[in-house]
Order: structure tokens, then sequence, then C-alpha cells
């Protein structure tokens, strides 16, 4: 078999597939071959879908990648108040090949943790720019759940992904504050943050 003309064979059928389809293929990429499932999570990370690969039968997902947990090595990529919403974000994480922990504990699983009053995820500081175009894409499709004590009475966090990574940009004409995150890229505007 010629790897190249398989490739572009591949790319070609995957990129006419509807998402639907690409589902339902990436619901069995245990059967793919080893040239054809990088394709397929290419062309559902090119669409900014939010498919996971299943790695074996029986819907088992691929094992995330073991993190290493030299606490100097890890950055805050957000804060998430659900087990179930965390384990979204591991597994799509995990699809992509970035490692994540969460909290102080630097738990590689999310089951592990109660989630009260929020938990940090953790990634190495190499993956985070990676984590971060990860997360804007899940998020367009997925958003995660926050307490309402948590929403908007704290402006100090993004209101996307609650991260404390945030930026003003700039007060406009109207007195409005520009904000941005450099945790998940989401960008809002309100009237300040009272000292």
């Amino acid at each position: 078999m010629d790897i190249g003309v398989e490739s572009r064979r591949l790319r070609d059928e995957y990129s006419r597939m509807n998402e639907g389809e690409l589902e339902k293929v990436a619901s069995e990429a245990y059967d793919l071959t080893e040239i054809a499932r990088p394709i397929l999570r290419d062309e559902i990370e090119r669409r900014g879908l939010a498919i996971p690969l299943v790695a074996a039968p029986g819907g088992a997902k691929k094992p995330l990648p073991k993190v290493d947990l030299d606490p100097s090595g890890l950055v805050e990529a957000g804060v998430y108040f659900d087990a179930e919403d965390a384990r979204t974000v591991a597994d799509y994480l995990g699809e992509l090949g970035i490692a994540c922990c969460w909290g102080q504990e630097r738990q590689e699983s999310p089951d592990l943790i109660d989630f009260a009053g929020g938990v940090d995820l953790l990634v190495r500081e190499q993956d985070f720019e990676g984590a971060s175009e990860a997360l804007r894409q899940l998020f367009t499709r997925f958003k995660p759940k926050v307490p309402a004590e948590f929403s908007e009475e704290r402006p100090c966090n993004c209101p996307e992904c609650h991260s404390e990574e945030i930026v003003l940009q700039e007060v406009d004409e109207a007195n409005k504050f520009h904000w941005s995150c450099d945790a998940c890229g989401h960008a809002w505007q309100d009237d300040g943050v009272e000292a």
C-alpha cells in the first residue's frame, strides 16, 4: 500500500463526511489503521469539534497521558466545579495528547476529587498554549456548570473557564472595561471592578 495515496484518500473521505458520520467513525476508532486515526483526529480538530476517538470496543476511551507531577512545571488552565465537566475536559485534552491533572493534589483523574468550591485544571507549562486553544474549541460546543456564587459575582475570574489569568485590555470612552482571558481566549466587557 502506498502510504501517501492512502493518506490523501482518507483526508478526502473524512473531509466530505458530516459531523454525524465523523462521530460514527470516531466511535469505532479502535478498528482504524495507524494511518487513519491521526487523519481522522486532524479532521475533527480542523472543524473544531469535540468528538473523542474511542480506542477500545465497549466505549473505553484512550487512556489519558501520564502527567509529570513536578509542581514547578504546572500552570493553571481553568477552574471547574463539576466532576462530569472535568471528565469531559480531561477526555478532550487526552484525545489531543495534552496531559492534565486536578487541584493541589495533582490528581490525574477528576473522579477522585471533591469539586465543591472549584478545582484548578493544571497542565504542563509547555502544553499551556495548546490546551488553551483546545479549550477554546471545546467551549464552542460545551459550557461547564458554574454555581451562581462563582459566576458573575467574581469579576476577577473569566466567565467562560473561570481562570484568574485575565487581562484588562482597555477602558473605552463609555467607561466600559474590556477584558480577555489568557487561559481560554474569551473576551468580554463590563463596568469594571470596584477596588
